[in-house]
């Protein structure tokens, strides 16, 4: 790993791993009924304003920046205004107008997440919905989560939404943190031609160009295909630092018949730069310093060191048959892998003249595959006036890691006048050497039934997860082997004027890696949530209203021992809170985004008496954020757009040891934007677009977040990037 002789090799990837076969789905004995609804029966319909859709890629359902239906918290397709919880769905036009270069940036405007917790230079898409870590998933299934560190990087040119479902999704999708989960759609195949290509400068010498091509490839038009990539040079708000990409991602869909689709989406990525995770001392950003404050550019590593590269594969397919207007089958499946390697000198605390840090010498080398594949089966009938859409379906995954990780002593580095080149690193220690296996199967029914304008949406699912860790430093192995059902209940009313009051509770549970105390496996957490909310689509607009109320408890966490750092298993959090969001297109001109959220955390179980009624970290207590963009008419200027934004974040606190935590002082930010279609002042130019997008317009400096006094990240200066590209 790197040219240093202290750094470890690569681990070697398994030599393969065997394919899962399509599982067989167990076909009611219920006599099917085709539906036939009375127009009493019917939901109330929603007469959209049509306006221009600039996102190639967005999906069905989708019209600017307002999406009226999704997959993600039912794995149906069903209006968001039916869903009996908290979603927001950001499509490919937000990412695009907002000039998101990340996942992380792309749920910026979205209430209850907060995100890089560990600063703008970070490689990873970190996020925490409701307080809590959400886990990630791909087209409907899990992304590899063994270890940390080998995390895949999902790229937001490749993708055509991303669903934010708050609260416990387990009845669902299985093991799960209770405040949520992100599901992030594909770009797929086109069967009508498409293309655009890309050139974007910006900040720090980036340098990026991408592409995206697609249609049918027959006359029948039965087989489509899309080809997406994109390459990125640039160098960060950190000195002596980069962050490099490399993306492609070919995918193929064959329709023989309208009621078959087979869909085969692949995709590969490099990552190259430096350490992700720039720490600096708290004495200097956030508390003061008699030096003076620490400069968000100052890096703490050496470049003699410092290396960082990820590489990441996938390959799988979305399936699906429609037999009759009663039954449907799906299947998903996708095989991905991940590997990381890193080296890094880091932060370690600030010595009595306040401007010498000590570091330390960090060496990793991680990888992680995953093979998860999710069978369904949907049955549309009616019993007498009940209307049923019965889902139903077993899912497994499978993944497989290893993570090795050592530390050094190096040289201390001046923050105020640093010095590159000679950091004299010392031999550096193993401390982890371990190898993963973990497996997880689940078998989940749901069924949505209608009676006239009630609907009652039930879920639930037994789970069976298993975990064998290796230590080869110890020379042991655990196993710890897992099992819960949980469930969800959600009861909503449309009203024929567009206004949906709803209901529900649920519940989730998630395995927890290691040994307590006691020596032994931690028992899974569970989460709890009851949560009422009414959601409004006014008739004849092209608009989505929410308001949410929520108790969430999550049992079962891990407490540390403030003297001998020993985890019990005897913690719980409570989240209570209030969600309100606006999607809208107010005129045929103007689009709106606009959100706030207020978090009330508590520690209310805890083994570690500082911990015990402080605040959950991570968790701001308010959050809000607008974005608004407006369209000129052709008669003023034509083909001229403008968008401004504005972010609230409010303080956060850091983990509880032994002291006091650190607050982390509020934010608020400001974004803007420009973009011109050449086309609407000279039509030869037609799908010509120009976009310049600033984030933190007035260059404010923010802390993200705060492990300790050492360890405190900062979020990004001031950013602008101009966007060209031509679509035809």
């Amino acid at each position: 790993m790197g040219n240093s002789a202290n750094r470890f090799a690569a681990l070697q990837r398994p030599a393969g791993l065997a394919l899962l076969s399509f599982s067989a789905a167990l076909l009611l004995g219920t006599a099917p009924l085709r539906a036939q609804q009375t127009e009493a029966q019917l939901p109330a319909s929603v007469t959209l304003d049509p306006i221009q859709v600039e996102g190639a890629g967005a999906g069905q359902g989708i019209v600017g920046y307002v999406t009226r239906d999704s997959d993600a918290s039912t794995k149906t397709d069903t209006p968001l205004i039916e869903v009996p919880q908290s979603i927001s769905v950001v499509p490919a036009d937000q990412i695009r107008d907002q000039g998101a270069h990340n996942v992380s940036e792309a749920l910026r405007y979205t209430p209850s997440v907060l995100v890089q917790p560990n600063g703008e230079s970070s490689h990873y898409d970190e996020l925490r919905i409701r307080g809590f870590e959400p886990l990630k998933y791909q087209d409907g299934l899990p992304l590899p989560l063994l270890n940390w560190w080998a995390t895949p990087r999902v790229e937001t040119y490749g993708l055509q939404q991303i669903d934010v479902l708050r609260g416990p999704a387990s009845a669902l999708y299985g093991q799960n943190s209770p405040g949520g989960l992100v599901n992030m759609t594909s770009r797929r195949p086109s069967f009508t031609p498409i293309g655009e290509v890309q050139v974007q400068l910006g900040s720090y010498d980036r340098v990026q160009g991408a592409f995206d091509i697609g249609g049918p490839l027959n006359q029948d038009k039965t087989l489509a295909m899309r080809l997406t990539g994109l390459a990125l040079g640039s160098d960060t708000q950190v000195d002596h630092t980069r962050d490099d990409r490399v993306f492609v991602a070919p995918s193929l869909s064959w329709r023989p018949t309208d009621n078959t689709t087979l869909t085969i989406l692949t995709q590969y990525g490099e990552d190259r730069g430096t350490y992700p995770h720039q720490y600096l001392p708290a004495q200097g950003t956030v508390w003061g310093n008699p030096n003076g404050r620490i400069s968000r550019h100052t890096y703490v590593g050496d470049n003699s060191f410092d290396d960082f590269r990820r590489s990441q594969y996938a390959v799988g397919y979305a399936f699906e048959h429609r037999f009759d207007d009663t039954w449907t089958v799906r299947q998903n499946l996708r095989y991905m892998g991940t590997t990381m390697e890193l080296s890094a000198l880091r932060s370690e605390g600030l010595q009595a003249d306040m401007r010498t840090l000590n570091r330390n010498a960090a060496s990793m080398s991680a990888d992680a595959t995953n093979i998860a594949v999710d069978n369904q089966g949907q049955a549309n009938f009616r019993t007498g006036a009940l209307e049923h859409k019965l889902l139903f379906g077993l899912d497994y995954a499978r993944a497989t890691g290893t993570y090795v990780f050592g530390f050094g002593t190096a040289d201390p580095i001046d923050v105020y006048q640093p010095v590159y080149g000679r950091p004299n690193v010392g031999n550096i220690m193993l401390m982890s050497d371990q190898h993963q296996v973990q497996e997880q199967m689940g078998l989940y029914m749901q069924d949505q039934i209608r009676f006239d304008r009630w609907l009652l949406t039930l879920s639930g699912r037994q789970d069976w997860a298993s975990m064998t860790t290796d230590d080869h430093l110890s020379d042991t192995r655990v196993k710890q082997n897992d099992s819960e059902f949980t469930y969800r209940a959600g009861l909503t009313y449309n009203f024929v004027n567009g206004i949906a009051p709803y209901v529900s509770y649920a519940t989730s549970f998630q395995p927890v890696i290691g040994l307590g105390s006691d020596n032994q496996p931690f028992s899974p957490t569970t989460g709890e949530q009851f949560e009422a909310g009414i959601k409004y689509q006014p008739t004849g607009t092209n608009a989505l209203f929410t308001v949410a109320a929520f108790d969430l408890r999550q049992k079962n966490s891990i407490t540390y021992d403030p003297i001998t750092f020993l985890g019990t298993q005897s913690g719980e959090v409570r989240v209570r809170g209030i969600e309100l969001e606006a999607r809208a297109a107010l005129t045929e001109r103007i689009e709106l985004l606009a959100s706030y959220s207020y978090l009330n955390s508590e520690v209310t179980e805890s083994s570690n008496p500082y911990e015990l009624g402080r605040n959950q970290p991570m968790t701001p207590e308010h959050q809000a954020s607008a974005w608004l963009k407006y369209n000129f008419a052709d008669s003023v200027i034509p083909g001229l757009s403008l968008g401004a934004g504005v972010r609230y974040q409010g303080a956060s606190y850091s983990e509880v040891v032994s002291v006091d935590p650190i607050r982390v002082p509020s934010s608020t930010l400001f974004d803007a934007a420009l973009y011109y279609d050449f086309g609407k002042a000279v039509s030869s130019l037609n799908g010509l677009r120009l976009a310049v997008n600033a984030t933190n317009v007035f260059n404010r400096d923010t802390i993200t977040y705060c492990y300790g006094e050492a360890y405190c990240s900062l979020g990004a200066g001031r950013t602008v990037t101009g966007t060209l590209s031509y679509r035809w």
